[in-house]
C-alpha cells in the first residue's frame, strides 16, 4: 500500500512538474507574441500620424502662401 500511494504520488509530482513546464513556456510565448503584436501597432500608428501630421503642416502651408480667394469664392473664380 505505502509503495503504491509512493508511486502514485511521485507520478502526480512529475506530471505537476511537466505540466508547470509547459504552461509557463506557453504563456511566455503568448505573452511575447502579444507585447510584440502591441508594439508593431503602436510603432505603424505613430508613423503614419507623424506622416498624417507633416502632410497636414505642408497643406497649411501651402494654404499660407497661396493668394486669397475672390469674394465670389471658388464658383465665381472657375466661371466662364
Amino acid at each position: 500500500m505505502i509503495k503504491d500511494k509512493r508511486g502514485i504520488l511521485l507520478n502526480v509530482g512529475w506530471f505537476a512538474l511537466g505540466y508547470s513546464s509547459v504552461s509557463t513556456w506557453v504563456v511566455e510565448h503568448v505573452y511575447k507574441d502579444l507585447l510584440l503584436e502591441r508594439y508593431l501597432f503602436h510603432t505603424e500608428l505613430k508613423s503614419k500620424i507623424s506622416s498624417l501630421n507633416g502632410r497636414l503642416s505642408r497643406l497649411e502651408a501651402d494654404l499660407q502662401d497661396s493668394p486669397k480667394q475672390p469674394q465670389g469664392g471658388v464658383r465665381e473664380t472657375f466661371r466662364r
